[in-house]
């Protein structure tokens, strides 16, 4: 019987006939600053702003009222074309510290949605400030298939509402469960139904 090397032969290739990656899409460069301008002409109440020029990403800083179509423009609009939601995420500012970069002293949520084009090799993030006390936002999971569980855990961790979600539930802890363990002045309770609760 004739060994595998013999009934299928190798097959070799030169430096110059080495297949190649080709990357899709356009690498014309787009910025935080590009997207800011796009999203103030085209979304009326947006007051969209760039915030760069410190540690970490730059991003835009939109208003809870325009984020729904604003989201819906920078997904849709041919040069952003930005159809990925890598994360929803929310941080719970209670005062304002060394490592806040906005200007606003008052306690806050600051939701954070970061997007990315596939076509164009894109990444850009967007920030919305919420009021602490009332942290209610629109709901994307009509533009955002993924939108659903993030939403979840950030109503379900510091208690944000988003309108218009399809089930808003808690998705980490108990539905009787009191109180968003991500806030910063939250008090771990000591038992729950009867059970010490491990900290």
């Amino acid at each position: 019987m004739q060994s595998p090397d013999v009934l299928i032969p190798k097959k070799t290739y030169t430096d110059n006939a080495v297949p190649k990656a080709q990357m899709t899409g356009t690498p014309a460069p787009r910025n935080v600053e590009e997207a800011t301008l796009a999203l103030s002409t085209k979304i009326s109440g947006s007051k969209a702003r760039s915030v760069s020029g410190h540690p970490g990403d730059p991003y835009v800083v939109v208003t809870a009222e325009s984020l729904f179509e604003c989201l819906k423009f920078l997904r849709d609009d041919s040069q952003y074309l930005c159809q990925n939601l890598t994360v929803i995420a929310a941080t719970d500012f209670l005062k304002k510290d060394a490592t806040d970069t906005q200007p606003a002293s008052e306690a806050r949520i600051e939701m954070v949605y970061i997007l990315y084009s596939y076509r164009h090799r894109f990444q850009l993030t967007v920030k919305v400030i919420l009021p602490r006390d009332n942290p209610t936002i629109a709901s994307v999971c009509e533009l955002y298939r993924a939108a659903n569980w993030y939403e979840r855990e950030c109503f379900d961790m510091l208690g944000v509402i988003f309108d218009g979600h399809p089930n808003h539930k808690r998705i980490l802890t108990s539905p009787d469960w009191v109180g968003h363990p991500l806030r910063r002045d939250y008090v771990f309770p000591e038992e729950y139904n009867g059970m010490k609760v491990p900290l």
